[in-house]
């Protein structure tokens, strides 16, 4: 009862979706296709490859869809994805990795 008033101030992150690797495919003798479902609201996309223990980026690009070359025959890769978007001052930020996918050359 009675009359209020006030203010409130929240400072809140908005976290952008993870993008999804819809496919990773053999293309000619030593590259891979990589394709993707877009994350609403990013700028671009870091690609990340591991045939090993450690991930590596391999690549920042604008769109979901990105040929690796010259791949060794024989080894396990795996790929991850995950999304960014510029801010303030040129700082990024980031959305979740994808879940992995892998091709065995």
């Amino acid at each position: 009862k009675g009359t209020y008033s006030g203010s409130l101030k929240l400072n809140f992150k908005i976290q952008l979706r993870k993008p999804v690797l819809k496919s990773v495919k053999k293309s000619g003798s030593t590259d891979e296709n990589l394709t993707g479902k877009k994350a609403t609201g990013a700028t671009g996309y870091e690609i990340y490859r591991t045939s090993g223990n450690s991930w590596k980026k391999i690549a920042s690009v604008n769109s979901t869809s990105y040929t690796d070359k010259k791949l060794e025959k024989g080894a396990l890769y795996k790929y991850k994805i995950r999304a960014y978007k510029k801010c303030k001052r040129q700082k990024k930020q980031y959305s979740e990795y994808s879940p992995q996918k892998s091709v065995k050359r």
